[in-house]
């Protein structure tokens, strides 16, 4: 569905910042390579100059996105592993929860999250099919069900916790999804969700986190009117070295913490970048094509290559550049529900990482490298017969 009006404020006159051409949902891998009647949707980022979200001018149907066989799991990837537990402690300690609190966290996938709130109530709301039942299996509460204006009530009391990491964007509509934070939220409770920061996005020109999941990308001056419309109150933020650099909030109802000073140094820090002014957004589209034709050009000239990590974020950059398989042959994976499968657009087949190593590649393109440092670390021995590791954003790197 097209949208002419802004998703959070409801202004007209979205302006157009990249067009990433029409592409299929970046996660939705393919059992063969046989394409026909594979479904292709308009991907482009706007700006609303009214409230300044930047966000996805095109709404892919829910179901389409996140169905039965969606193939992400957290407890696949030992980095959200580890921030897991980091976080756990870390808010358990903060907040004083204890055997009488209830955690609630939206999105919470096979429930890798929860399990470290071993001593605490907790409720996982996921509506992907397959990740629900890795969360049931898990002996998790699990909901079913999206999160936002149409959900209703939890099964028990409001929640002292409420965590949306990485989820929130995936809302095509943020003030339901807020409303519902409001309604299900005890009145000290706390709200707390993490999402890539945008500043970091157009900073560093990292559109290939553009893709029809992320409805929405977010800055700090952008949420707080859209919190306290809803007698919410952004009262503290933090960056987080994860997906390229993530902010997390912490929300809570209106008059019920004291605001940090830190929220004023980082809208300070966005003003700055001049995320307000139209000439920044100019600048990231300039530099998204520099890096298009730089990595064109390496292709040109050493293609057949191989490549890692079957993420969504190298399917908007591959197929936004038009690979095919024949210039990426494969692209390794850990994930076994991807190991087998093509990548949606171009095509390539994804093997598992042992395979990947005995075919001796002469080049890994990094395709997320936000995870650079951990496959290098796991690929090292690629080394011993002379093989490189390329990434190409911010810039493109051969090392």
């Amino acid at each position: 569905m097209k949208r002419i009006h802004c998703r959070a404020c409801n202004a007209c006159g979205l302006t157009e910042v990249l067009n990433l051409g029409r592409q299929p949902a970046s996660n939705a891998l393919l059992d063969n390579p046989i394409s026909i009647g594979r479904r292709e949707y308009p991907l482009r980022l706007v700006l609303c100059r009214h409230c300044n979200l930047l966000q996805l001018d095109y709404d892919v149907p829910h179901d389409e996105l996140f169905g039965s066989d969606y193939p992400f799991f957290s407890g696949s990837v030992p980095g959200t592993v580890r921030n897991a537990v980091k976080y756990a402690c870390d808010m358990i300690s903060r907040l004083a929860l204890d055997n009488e609190s209830t955690v609630v966290e939206i999105g919470g996938n096979d429930g890798t999250l929860l399990k470290e709130f071993s001593d605490q109530r907790v409720i996982n709301v996921e509506m992907s099919a397959s990740a629900a039942y890795a969360s049931e299996a898990a002996s998790i509460f699990t909901m079913r069900t999206p999160w936002g204006r149409h959900f209703g009530e939890l099964p028990r009391e409001r929640a002292d916790l409420i965590i949306a990491n990485n989820v929130m964007a995936h809302s095509p509509d943020p003030r339901g999804f807020i409303d519902c934070v409001k309604r299900n939220l005890g009145d000290f409770g706390t709200f707390t969700a993490q999402f890539p920061w945008a500043l970091h996005m157009i900073e560093q020109c990292q559109f290939d986190t553009i893709y029809h999941e992320h409805y929405s990308y977010f800055t700090l001056r952008a949420l707080m009117p859209l919190f306290a419309e809803h007698g919410l109150t952004i009262y503290d933020v933090e960056e987080l070295p994860i997906h390229g650099g993530s902010l997390q909030i912490m929300v809570a109802h209106t008059g019920a913490m004291i605001p940090s000073i830190r929220i004023a140094d980082f809208l300070a820090r966005e003003r700055e970048a001049g995320l307000d002014k139209l000439e920044t957004y100019w600048k990231f589209r300039e530099r998204a094509w520099s890096i298009r034709g730089d990595f064109e050009a390496f292709l040109s000239q050493h293609a057949p290559v191989y490549a890692y990590g079957a993420a969504a974020k190298g399917n908007t950059f591959l197929n936004w550049l038009h690979v095919s398989a024949e210039e990426i042959l494969a692209v390794g994976d850990s994930t076994p529900a991807k190991i087998g499968k093509f990548l949606p657009g171009s095509n390539i087949p994804i093997i598992s990482e042992a395979e990947l190593l005995v075919r001796q590649p002469a080049y890994v393109v990094i395709l997320p490298w936000n995870w650079k440092d951990n496959i290098v670390d796991k690929l090292h021995c690629i080394r011993g017969w002379g093989g490189q590791f390329v990434t190409a954003i911010p810039e493109l790197k051969v090392f």
